[in-house]
């Protein structure tokens, strides 16, 4: 009887981790659907930013050249710790590049 316990037992371990293996890239094909519709749609600025902020922009007023010398400014401050997307690992680029959705 040992001979045929060994290889059902193989045989239902096989299939119970293609099944755990079939959930998880449902889930994750599901999530994915989604997020590839979303970048898809054609959704106008004013429909994504249907908000109002509780207090005004202080940054509203500056130029593109005075945007880039504050960040510049930023980066270069030690205590602040702050990395380039260019030097960043690939999760963090991930995430920054989902954040300007």
């Amino acid at each position: 009887m040992a001979s045929f316990a060994k290889p059902w037992v193989a045989i239902s371990a096989s299939v119970v981790f293609l099944w755990v293996v079939f959930l998880a890239s449902a889930l994750l094909f599901q999530h994915l659907d989604s997020y590839l519709q979303f970048l898809g749609s054609n959704r106008e600025h004013s429909e994504t930013c249907a908000f109002q902020a509780p207090k005004q922009n202080v940054w509203a007023d500056l130029s593109q050249s005075e945007a880039d010398e504050l960040v510049k400014f930023l980066f270069a401050s030690s205590e602040l710790n702050l990395t380039e997307l260019s030097k960043a690992t690939r999760l963090v680029a991930i995430l920054a590049s989902m954040q300007t959705l």
